[in-house]
């Protein structure tokens, strides 16, 4: 959450609270048995293949 905090403005509620969302969803969706955000999940949001790699995991 750190990571959220360095970046938001001060005044840009609304942005804080769409990426806050959006991490939290990737988070519920995506985490491992640990509770646990792998590296390679996060990589997969940035390159496209999130949605691809999910359907091959629980196929």
């Amino acid at each position: 959450m750190e990571m959220l905090q360095a970046y938001s403005v001060r005044t840009d509620y609304q942005g804080r609270i769409a990426a806050w969302t959006e991490w939290k969803a990737l988070y519920l969706l995506c985490k491992d048995k640990d509770g646990l955000l792998p590296k390679e999940t996060v990589r997969a949001v940035y390159d496209g293949s999130l949605f691809f790699q999910m359907e091959k995991e629980r196929a």
